[in-house]
């Protein structure tokens, strides 16, 4: 009898990381792969769907002679925009994986490649552990303001919400912090947890105001290290490849912009030029992520912003991709 030898099984090293947390199964899960880079667009894709995931990162060696590693963000149907919940979970799984040296203690910088550009990120440590991850956002200019057709009482019905679950002290507003979005501050995390999600009147609230996104807050003076509660809406999310996820899934687009509202408005007691946000954000499946956006301030004029947070890795492993 004859004997064939079986030739090597292609796998690659899979994580799936809760970004945004360091509690197993909140935040925002994401697949991560450690150079995946040379992976063809099927394989990848396959990947994330296997996974039953919204979005994977694959990581790969720079090639701009500058950043510490690449990345480069996929959904189920093809490549999409970096965000930062795909910088977070893949600069953890870097340092976690000790693929990128870092000193003791202190503030590091680690810079990633995408496609969109290099992004630095600020990694703050205890001894070893890590504390949190940063990104430097790129801030040429102020936050833009502008007034929206709907008053109170059309954002109410529009969210199945009664007018006075909406602030009246405050104005709704549009800010733009690299995207356009709704600022609507309600009177209690009551009012929050109760929105009645009806897509196609959020869906006419976001086309007929020019905005993609629509954010619920809640915050007062009393809460505790500047706590905001929030929920997010994106109504359109189908185009940019997240399916019928129209609640946001905490990738932190949203919240460097409800930060400038707040501390344009000051709701928010501010006695430094150095200002932190912790946001609690719940997601479209009840999910919990925790999100930290710091702002520097001088002369009441934004100068530098930041929006980080912590990871978890709550699976880790190989994945075949052919039989043998």
């Amino acid at each position: 009898m004859a004997y064939h030898r079986k030739t090597t099984a292609k796998q690659v090293d899979l994580k799936l990381v809760d970004v945004f947390t360091k509690e197993p199964f909140q935040g925002n899960s994401l697949v991560v792969v450690l150079y995946g880079e040379d992976l063809s667009l099927e394989e990848k894709t396959s990947i994330i769907r296997e996974m039953n995931a919204t979005k994977g990162v694959f990581i790969g060696d720079s090639n701009d002679g500058k950043s510490d590693f690449k990345i480069n963000s996929f959904s189920k149907r093809g490549k999409i925009d970096c965000d930062y919940h795909s910088l977070i979970g893949s600069a953890f799984v870097m340092i976690a994986e000790k693929q990128v040296t870092l000193k003791d203690g202190g503030t590091n910088v680690l810079t990633v490649q995408t496609r969109d550009g290099v992004f630095p990120l600020l990694v703050q440590t205890k001894g070893r552990e890590l504390q949190q991850l940063m990104i430097m956002l790129d801030w040429n200019e102020k936050a833009e303001f502008r007034r929206i057709d709907y008053d109170n009482t059309m954002m109410a019905e529009a969210l199945g919400l009664a007018p006075e679950d909406i602030r009246r002290d405050v104005p709704i507003q549009a800010v733009k912090m690299n995207r356009w979005s709704v600022m609507v501050p309600v009177t209690s995390k009551e009012a929050l947890n109760s929105v009645v999600k009806n897509r196609s009147k959020l869906f006419n609230l976001t086309t007929e105001n020019n905005v993609e996104f629509i954010c619920l807050f809640y915050t007062n003076e009393s809460l505790p290290d500047n706590k905001i509660y929030t929920r997010v809406f994106h109504p359109n999310a189908n185009s940019n490849g997240f399916g019928n996820y129209f609640e946001d899934l905490i990738t932190g687009l949203s919240n460097p912009g409800i930060a400038a509202y707040v501390f344009e408005q000051k709701l928010i007691p501010i006695s430094d030029s150095k200002i932190t946000f912790n946001f609690s954000q719940q997601s479209n499946d009840g999910r919990i992520g925790e999100i930290i956006v710091e702002m520097v301030s001088v002369n009441d004029t934004i100068k530098e912003i930041y929006i980080g947070g912590n990871a978890t890795c709550v699976l880790d492993g190989k994945m075949k991709l052919t039989q043998y």
